[in-house]
C-alpha cells in the first residue's frame, strides 16, 4: 500500500506539475493575445486621432484659402467699382447737365428743345420710330415731354394748350403706339428707352 501511496503522490505531483505547466502555456498565448489586442486598440485610436487631426487641419486650410480668396476678390471688386465710378463721374455730370438743359429748354418752350432731346436721348426717338415710322415731329415732341416726366398739366402749360387737348393727344398717341391701357404711359416710355436699337 505504501508503494501505491507513493505512486499516487508521484502521480499527483507530476499531474500538478503538468497541469501548472499546461496552464502557464495556455496563459502565455491568452496574455499575448490580450496584449496584442490592447496594442491594436491603441494603434487604432492613434490612427483615428491622426485622421481627425489631419481632417481638421485640411478643413482649416481650405477655409483660410477660401476666405483669403474671397477677401482678395472683394477688394478687387471694390477697386473696379471705384474705378468705374471715377470714370463715370464726368459722364454722369454731363448727363445731369444735359438733362437740366433739356428741362430748361422745355420750360421755355424753345424750338431747340426737340433737337437737343434727340441728341441726348437718340435711342428713345429711334425706338419710337421703329414702332411707328409715321410719327410726326409734334407727336415725337409730346413723347419727349412724357419721357421726361412732365404731367399733362405741365405739358399744357408749357405748350400753351388746354389740359383736355394734351390729354386727347396723349390718348391718340397711346392708341397709335399700342400702349396697353393698364400700363402707365410714363413707365411705357421709360421702358422704350431701354429697348435695344
Amino acid at each position: 500500500m505504501e508503494k501505491r501511496l507513493r505512486t499516487l503522490e508521484k502521480y499527483t505531483l507530476i499531474n500538478d506539475i503538468l497541469t501548472s505547466a499546461n496552464n502557464k502555456i495556455q496563459e502565455i498565448p491568452v496574455k499575448k493575445l490580450i496584449k496584442e489586442n490592447e496594442e491594436i486598440s491603441k494603434n487604432s485610436k492613434t490612427k483615428l486621432y491622426s485622421v481627425i487631426i489631419r481632417f481638421l487641419l485640411v478643413s482649416a486650410g481650405i477655409f483660410m484659402f477660401l476666405k483669403v480668396k474671397h477677401h482678395k476678390k472683394s477688394r478687387e471688386d471694390k477697386k473696379k467699382l471705384y474705378s468705374r465710378e471715377e470714370e463715370n463721374s464726368p459722364l454722369q455730370k454731363k448727363v445731369i447737365e444735359a438733362f437740366g438743359e433739356i428741362i430748361q429748354l422745355a420750360k421755355k418752350n424753345s424750338p431747340e428743345f426737340f433737337t437737343r432731346f434727340q441728341e441726348v436721348y437718340p435711342e428713345v426717338i429711334s425706338n419710337l420710330l421703329k414702332i411707328d415710322s409715321k410719327l410726326r415731329v409734334s407727336e415725337l415732341t409730346l413723347c419727349s415731354y412724357i419721357f421726361l416726366g412732365f404731367t399733362t398739366k405741365d405739358i399744357a402749360s408749357l405748350t400753351f394748350r388746354t389740359i383736355s387737348t394734351v390729354r386727347n393727344r396723349k390718348h391718340n398717341l397711346g392708341t397709335k403706339l399700342n400702349i396697353p391701357t393698364e400700363e402707365s404711359t410714363e413707365l411705357w416710355f421709360k421702358n422704350v428707352s431701354r429697348k435695344k436699337s
